[in-house]
């Protein structure tokens, strides 16, 4: 004897809530990691009070390549936004953290 599905009665009392995990791997749990990542670089300790004030204020990016800086898998430098050479003021107004390869990117096009 078949039995329609639709006319069992379930009790959800019984039931487990189950609350998945972000999945590394899963693009749509992407922004959940970022801002994960974010948090934890803006409170990191290896890096210096200025480095945590200009990484704060980009919102944990490199400015050049709008990508996340890790402080874990990469190098970052600091950089003038308007080179020193070119008139450009040491304050923290003209200053970003990038990674080093954008960095030394930057550079090159600006010796052009």
């Amino acid at each position: 004897m078949l039995v329609d599905i639709q006319e069992i009665k379930v009790n959800s009392e019984n039931h487990l809530k189950f609350n998945p995990s972000p999945n590394p791997y899963n693009p749509d749990d992407d922004t959940i990691f970022n801002k994960a990542l974010k948090r934890q670089l803006l409170n990191d300790i290896r890096i210096s009070k200025l480095k945590q004030n200009l990484l704060r204020r980009q919102g944990g990016l490199c400015v050049i390549c709008d990508q996340i800086i890790d402080l874990n898998q990469e190098q970052v430098e600091r950089d003038h936004i308007v080179p020193k050479s070119q008139g450009g003021k040491d304050t923290l107004d003209n200053t970003m953290i990038v990674h080093k390869e954008c960095h030394l990117k930057k550079t090159s096009w600006e010796r052009r």
